[in-house]
């Protein structure tokens, strides 16, 4: 039986600044756009292999992603996590990455509220602390098992003395990660149920990431289980049962967080794919070689086939129908099939367009 939850969940997916990502908010239908809140993920320096540096600088990387959140015309709200560009330090006028994001998308009317954790540099807390002091903005943070304030308090009182603020401005994500299922749930609802004593905060989110880092092999449709959507699920019913306010939801759509390749890309094999999300699984389809060394990958015409395949499953088109089943149905007959950029586009925007009518149709 489906529990019954008596208030809207929120959706604040974590987002990479890549192409992929950008396209798909730019395609999203306005009603989902005024539904979800998105976690921007700063990603990490490309690397040139050939001359053992970084391809852009990171005033570069920075400027070019302050220009990508602005021309996301119809998101005026989201968070912005500076993790994975912290270890380059600050920029060439001095500002840390966070400060100058947050400055200069201001200006171009957008509002980042600042993400934190406990990987944070003291430049990014310094950062959150001087746009609350000097703003309204709440703050996220985004803390992983082990430094739930139950287990860890020190950290989550820490944290706040750093910015300065109360938990009445506080975005609380609850980041399970990996470690989903129903220990999971029940660990995240005897939190819930533990936060009141620290006051009301401003939001909490639980936070899951499913998609693995490691694929399957060999073509065809592998059905990998969202275990961060059945984890809520189970979080939902245990909140209802025990009288626990239910969180918010996020998940990093079609993504693992781990986004590390350690080797060039340039020599890597690369099959036709697409990740397409169902009620309670991905379907990763999965055809003979798009790219690969010595003459063995087929480009272009390796992905009709790929889809034609996906499209044969009893998931596909399940639930509702959006934008990405209109591309995957011109290309995998005569319209242009892209590339994996392409195909992540499409996967994102199914992935986020799901997750909002699923959430949105919770009794």
């Amino acid at each position: 039986m489906t529990p019954q939850s008596t208030q809207s969940i929120h959706y604040r997916p974590f987002l990479l600044t890549k192409a992929a990502e950008w396209r798909a908010l730019q395609n999203l239908e306005a009603k989902t756009l005024e539904k979800i809140t998105p976690v921007y993920v700063v990603a990490p320096l490309d690397w040139d292999y050939e001359k053992d540096c970084n391809k852009k600088t990171l005033d570069e990387h920075i400027t070019k992603i302050v220009a990508e959140i602005a021309a996301i015309g119809t998101i005026r709200h989201a968070f912005i996590d500076v993790t994975e560009v912290e270890s380059g330090g600050n920029l060439a006028n001095g500002l840390s990455p966070m400060s100058r994001l947050i400055n200069e998308t201001a200006a171009l009317g957008v509002t980042l509220n600042p993400m934190i954790s406990t990987k944070s540099s003291p430049a990014t807390v310094a950062a959150a602390k001087t746009v609350l002091s000097t703003s309204d903005r709440t703050v996220g943070i985004n803390l992983i098992p082990n430094e739930w304030p139950s287990t860890a308090p020190a950290i989550l009182t820490n944290l706040l003395a750093s910015i300065g603020v109360g938990v009445d401005r506080v975005d609380l994500f609850l980041n399970a990660g990996d470690a989903l299922g129903t220990f999971a749930a029940q660990a995240v609802v005897t939190e819930l149920g533990r936060l009141h004593g620290l006051g009301t905060f401003h939001s909490t989110t639980f936070a899951g990431s499913a998609w693995p880092k490691t694929l399957p092999t060999g073509a065809g449709n592998y059905d990998i289980p969202r275990a961060d959507y059945a984890t809520f699920i189970d979080v939902i019913a245990r909140c209802v049962s025990g009288g626990v306010p239910v969180p918010d939801y996020a998940d990093w759509t079609i993504t693992n967080p781990d986004t590390t390749l350690g080797v060039d890309p340039k020599i890597l094999n690369i099959a036709a794919q697409f990740r397409y999300s169902a009620e309670d699984s991905w379907v990763l389809g999965k055809g003979a070689l798009y790219k690969g060394n010595g003459g063995k990958s087929q480009g272009a015409a390796a992905v009709p086939p790929m889809l034609n395949k996906l499209a044969t499953h009893a998931k596909y088109g399940s639930t509702i129908t959006t934008k990405t089943e209109t591309w995957i149905n011109n290309a995998r007959v005569s319209g242009p099939s892209g590339n994996p950029t392409t195909w992540r586009q499409w996967g994102v925007l199914r992935h986020l367009e799901l997750t909002v009518h699923q959430l949105a149709k919770l009794p």
